[in-house]
């Protein structure tokens, strides 16, 4: 124990008395309590005289692993993994320096919020000239109707389709960017959910046409509630497109349902399934289910999904087998207007 690197003292419990340290804590004379210092921890906040590990263990009481920074005069800052163990009437200190691991994370730390910046610019740098794209070549579709052009407009609602992929795609980035930063904030107000799938089941007709697949939509019983219109159209958007991606042209099945104070929105497909080891992931941020692996994507929009619905209070499951998976969410509703 002398020679480890890591300090160690023995403090009695009661008195506070110094029973024993060994060589690394006699170097560092804070871990014996007898160097003056400034202690914060890893907030920034000021560690008062009665809260620093000496006077806690003095007192009998547990010591949680703790980081704390260390600033001394005329020495670098030192970062301390402090931890304590009772031994009867004693209290067992150890303080082990992790200031290249603290700068290390602080490191990373940065470069990810660069990314985060990074992803966050450019997702708006993009918005402009994709909807300029977009306009054009919707009006490109509609005047090639008009002219009888079939095969420009066929080109045209191509274009059309892409366009709004890259858009969701492009929405997605800016999402994650929000979350990662804490300012992913609703704009909620009084609405029906039927009316939420709705349109954003008729916005994705076409698309799914295109790839095959039929669109059966069933709103059993409506929902009303306090929501945020744009992020619960985005939930539907982004689990609808999900299953006609991955549904391998199967039809896919949309039901809602409110029962008991909680609207049911099930989004089935007849696609290969996940895997049961990937499901407990699927909701993480650029996951993809490998058995899915003919789509491209990002694996962003069930992570955004999850999030949605977690800030509204509510909770979203898949089960899945070969030839069906089902998403269902769960999340509260207020009484129906009158």
């Amino acid at each position: 124990m002398a020679e480890m690197p890591t300090a160690l003292v023995l403090v009695e419990v009661g008195t506070g008395v110094i029973l024993y340290r060994n060589a690394a804590a006699a170097r560092l004379g804070f871990a014996y309590g007898e160097e003056p210092a400034q202690v914060y921890d890893t907030t920034g906040a000021r560690k008062e005289d009665v809260a620093l590990p000496h006077a806690v263990a003095a007192r009998g009481q547990p010591v949680a692993p703790e980081v704390l920074e260390l600033r001394r005069a005329g020495h670098p800052p030192v970062w301390l993994l402090v931890r304590s163990h009772r031994l009867g009437p004693t209290c067992v200190l150890t303080f082990e320096d992790v200031s290249e691991c603290h700068a290390a994370q602080a490191e990373l730390r940065g470069a990810l919020l660069a990314r985060d910046e990074l992803v966050s610019m450019a997702s708006h740098e993009l918005r402009s000239p994709v909807g300029a794209l977009a306009l054009a070549l919707d009006q490109i579709s509609r005047k090639a109707t008009q002219a009888g052009a079939a095969d420009l407009q066929k080109l045209a609602s191509l274009g059309v389709r892409q366009v709004r992929r890259l858009t969701v795609l492009i929405g997605n980035l800016l999402d994650v960017s929000r979350l990662r930063a804490g300012c992913f904030e609703l704009d909620r107000e009084r609405t029906r959910l039927g009316h939420v799938v709705r349109e954003a089941c008729d916005a994705l007709a076409d698309q799914a046409r295109a790839e095959g697949t039929s669109l059966e939509v069933v709103v059993e019983t409506d929902g009303w509630g306090q929501w945020d219109v744009d992020r619960m159209h985005q939930v539907v958007i982004n689990l609808v497109t999900n299953a006609i991606k991955y549904g391998d042209g199967s039809l896919v099945r949309v039901h809602l349902r409110a029962q008991s104070g909680m609207a049911h929105l099930a989004v089935q497909d007849g696609g290969p399934g996940i895997p049961l080891e990937e499901r407990e992931r699927i909701f993480q941020p650029f996951t993809r289910a490998t058995a899915r692996h003919r789509a491209q994507s990002l694996g962003l929009g069930l992570y955004i999904v999850h999030e949605i619905v977690h800030a509204h209070g509510g909770t979203i499951a898949v089960e899945s087998r070969p030839g069906r998976t089902c998403f269902e969410l769960r999340i509260p509703t207020e009484p129906q207007s009158p």
